[in-house]
């Protein structure tokens, strides 16, 4: 792979756009191959989002992918408090069409910090294409989330597998 993310195997059919637009073309299904690197600047780019967190301050760290999932290790500063924030994650199709992000490890500097959680938690449902749908795990729509982006592309399909290794996170969409 020469760039960050590969589509692969599209499936693309044609639908009726809007503004008199003969063929609007719809993935119906690819498959996303992010490399290591990609994903780390989607992580960059997600922290540089603006977030309401209104009394705390988190900062990338380091952040990668690894086997079934990926691992982000982050600032955060609550007052006084001044730690960093060890997050490991697993990867899933979340049975409709969504990514499901699941947080198996949470490690406040040498504390399990749960009200870290909540609060990131809690935030993350006020952005397009995510929603919390556990009490440790994100629902992520990709479709919502490049839509918001306006990204010119239209996709018609949702999350049927993932695979994530330590080189690259691999999606397929159907």
């Amino acid at each position: 792979m020469r760039g960050d993310i590969a589509i692969v195997d599209a499936d693309i059919g044609f639908g009726n756009g809007s503004g008199g637009d003969a063929f609007h073309p719809v993935i119906l299904g690819c498959t996303v191959r992010i490399s290591n690197d990609g994903f780390e600047r989607i992580v960059r780019r997600a922290f540089a989002l603006p977030i309401d967190l209104t009394h705390i301050s988190l900062s990338l760290v380091s952040c990668g992918l690894t086997d079934g999932g990926a691992e982000v290790v982050a600032r955060v500063r609550r007052g006084i408090l001044d730690q960093l924030v060890t997050s490991r994650m697993t990867l899933a199709p979340a049975g409709d069409g969504r990514l499901r992000v699941t947080i198996t490890y949470l490690r406040v500097g040498i504390l399990a910090a749960s009200w870290t959680l909540d609060y990131v938690l809690g935030a993350v449902n006020r952005l397009p294409g995510l929603r919390q749908s556990g009490p440790r795990s994100i629902d992520v729509d990709l479709v919502d989330l490049v839509h918001s982006r306006a990204v010119p592309v239209t996709v018609g399909a949702g999350v049927v597998a993932v695979t994530a290794s330590a080189s690259e996170l691999v999606i397929t969409m159907g």
